[in-house]
């Protein structure tokens, strides 16, 4: 392993952050970077564009699509324990599935050789939700829950055959494999994942559902315009774009401070062990989730 100078890391952040300061390119950061029990933690500017309210360890962040290695860690944990198998088919958990078509943007629709797997889920080679084109005809009722959500994505169709292309699924495919955790545990998602990986990673700030407390905390979306800063407006009662909260979206969904997601990426490199010595995935399932899936030819 090659080690960092924390003395120079820690001044080319300064560096950085007075860069991005001086151009007028963010309003506030922050930045934890950790290697063999030493950690570099450094927060500047404010959480918000016009409130010199500083950003902190403790402010939260919207974690978009850094919450997807948070629900592949929930399904491994359930693949661990042999109550969920990579390669299971989605139609073994929902009978819906087994009818799904391929449909191509010009509504055309096609028989699938084989229903998505976990593992296509995964690896972002399910065919669920991949292009933004058809996403585009979901309504805010379709958004209000998961159940509505998965009828929406069953009705547009695949994208392509499972297993045949890699397409980035943003939100749905991720949606999917939610609802497959909670109807394997029998269980609210949110609550799963509090017992599972929240409690012992000690990630006490992470969750779909802000309180209004939390919400006080929360770093606004930066955004620019004409080249100046500016904030990208959420909708009340959404975290991620017009989704309400009452919809527990596992690919996108989830907030989350520094020192939370930080324990999270500590439980990581310590091959599945959270920082309270408790074991979240076994090593075999930790090596799986970091051994490619997908061959680049």
């Amino acid at each position: 392993m090659n080690f960092l100078d924390f003395e120079r890391l820690s001044k080319n952040i300064d560096r950085i952050v007075e860069y991005d300061a001086s151009s007028n390119k963010v309003f506030g950061s922050a930045y934890l970077v950790y290697q063999d029990g030493k950690t570099v933690e450094k927060c500047f500017g404010s959480e918000r564009l016009l409130l010199e309210r500083p950003i902190t360890a403790s402010s939260l962040f919207r974690l978009a699509s850094m919450t997807k290695p948070i629900t592949a860690v929930a399904a491994l944990i359930l693949v661990d324990r042999g109550l969920l198998s990579l390669d299971d088919s989605v139609d073994r958990y929902l009978p819906e599935f087994s009818n799904v078509k391929i449909c191509d943007v010009d509504g055309r629709l096609y028989e699938p050789r084989k229903i998505p797997t976990i593992r296509n889920i995964l690896t972002h080679t399910s065919g669920i939700g991949s292009k933004r084109e058809k996403l585009a005809f979901m309504t805010p009722s379709d958004q209000m829950t998961l159940d509505a959500a998965i009828a929406f994505y069953l009705k547009i169709g695949l994208d392509f055959e499972p297993g045949t292309a890699q397409m980035y699924s943003g939100i749905a495919a991720f949606d999917v494999l939610t609802k497959i955790i909670e109807k394997i545990t029998k269980t609210d998602y949110l609550e799963f994942l509090k017992k599972e990986i929240f409690l012992p990673c000690q990630m006490t700030d992470t969750t779909f559902m802000p309180t209004p407390e939390q919400q006080g905390r929360m770093v606004e979306m930066h955004n620019r315009i004409n080249g100046e800063n500016a904030v990208f407006p959420m909708q009340e009662g959404c975290v991620f774009e017009e989704i309400p909260c009452t919809h527990f979206l596992g690919g996108a969904g989830l907030v989350s401070t520094l020192r939370d997601y930080g324990n999270f990426a500590k439980m990581l490199l310590n091959k599945g062990q959270a920082p309270n010595g408790v074991r979240i995935l076994s090593e075999s399932t930790f090596v799986e989730l970091c051994t490619p899936q997908v061959s680049r030819e």
